[in-house]
C-alpha cells in the first residue's frame, strides 16, 4: 500500500512541475539509447529491495500508433539483483536472486509536453536463484543449492526528463520489483 502511495506521490509531483512545451518534439526517437539504475521495492523473490541496471534503444517510431498519438518501440535489456537472509534457530539461510532479462517498451506519448514519457514495459529473461542453508544443529545439513528458472514481468511506467539527457523513472509491476524508482542517461 505504501508503494502505491508513493509512485502516486511521484506521478502527481512530475505532473505538477511540468512546464507547457512550446513545441511538438519528443522526449524519445528511433535510436535514441538510455541507461540507468532502479531501486525495486517490494515482490522480489522474497526480499524486500533489490537493484536494477537497466538499457534502451528506441528502434520504431509510431509503432502500432492510435490516431493523434505519436508511439515508439524500445527494446533493450536489464540486470537485476536482489539478496536476503534468515535466521531461524537451527539455522541460518541466505537467498540471491540474479536476473538477467530482456525487454521491451511500448512507449506512448499522450502528453503534448515533450518531458513525459510514459510506457508499458515487458520484460522476459532467466532467474539465477542461489540458496544457502548453514546448520545449528546436528537436525540440519549445510547446503547449497543453485536454480536457474524463467521469470516474466509486466509492468507500467513513466519517466520526466530533467534535461535532455537526465530523467526521473518510475515503474509499476507485475513480476520482480512492485516498485522500481531511478534514474536514466540518455547517451
Amino acid at each position: 500500500m505504501h508503494y502505491k502511495l508513493m509512485l502516486m506521490s511521484l506521478i502527481l509531483i512530475a505532473l505538477h512541475s511540468v512546464d507547457k512545451a512550446q513545441s511538438s518534439d519528443l522526449p524519445l526517437y528511433a535510436g535514441d539509447r538510455l541507461m540507468g539504475g532502479r531501486l525495486a521495492l517490494g515482490g522480489l523473490y522474497g526480499a524486500d529491495q533489490g537493484y536494477f541496471l537497466v538499457y534502451e534503444q528506441g528502434v520504431k517510431g509510431q509503432f502500432l500508433a492510435p490516431k493523434n498519438i505519436s508511439t515508439l518501440l524500445g527494446l533493450g535489456g536489464a540486470i537485476g539483483y536482489s539478496y536476503y537472509d534468515d535466521d531461524w534457530p537451527e539455522r541460518r539461510t541466505e537467498h540471491s536472486n540474479l536476473l538477467l532479462l530482456f525487454s521491451g517498451y511500448y512507449h506512448l506519448f499522450l502528453s503534448q509536453n515533450n518531458r513525459l514519457d510514459t510506457y508499458v514495459l515487458l520484460q522476459g529473461g532467466f532467474n539465477i536463484d542461489n540458496d544457502r542453508f548453514e546448520s545449528y544443529s546436528v537436525n540440519f545439513a549445510d547446503r547449497e543449492s543453485r536454480d536457474i528458472g524463467l521469470t516474466l514481468n509486466l509492468g507500467l511506467g513513466m519517466r520526466y526528463f530533467m534535461d535532455p539527457q537526465w530523467s526521473l523513472a518510475g515503474e509499476l509491476m507485475f513480476g520482480a520489483g512492485i516498485l522500481r524508482l531511478g534514474i536514466d542517461y540518455q547517451l
